[in-house]
């Protein structure tokens, strides 16, 4: 499953992985979390059609989000993630990862408490899975 399989990826990251150590959550932050922190969801996925039909290939967009109690922490924290997702061509965890990128970063200050947060919107081609 992409979403294991990404996970997986990013935690083997040293840049992420030393910020973050597996404080890496599907969709919401768990209410009082430590940071930093990333939350990741798919916000989009569609299987590849060719001209011979269906394949094993997809493309899914995921929307990660870098939290930190810092400007300058949530910029380290949203660096690391993109660096490790932009442009990685091979495996991420056991799924072959044909390309990803990343397409648009967003800042979004919280008030309540005081954390800021970045979202990091991502493609990623792999393999369907089976």
């Amino acid at each position: 499953m992409i979403e294991s399989d990404l996970r997986t990826f990013l935690l083997a990251q040293p840049a992420v992985s030393a910020l973050i150590v597996d404080r890496l959550y599907p969709a919401r932050l768990p209410q009082g979390a430590t940071l930093p922190a990333v939350t990741y969801q798919r916000i989009a996925g569609t299987p590849v059609i060719s001209h011979d039909g269906a394949s094993d290939l997809a493309r899914a967009r995921f929307q990660f989000d870098c939290w930190a109690e810092t400007y300058d922490a949530m910029v380290g924290l949203a660096k690391a993630v993109r660096v490790a997702l932009s442009g990685h061509r091979g495996y991420m965890g056991t799924n072959p990862a044909t390309a990803a990128g990343v397409l648009n970063q967003i800042d979004f200050p919280e008030s309540e408490p005081v954390l800021w947060r970045r979202m990091i919107d991502a493609v990623i081609w792999h393999r369907e899975d089976s």
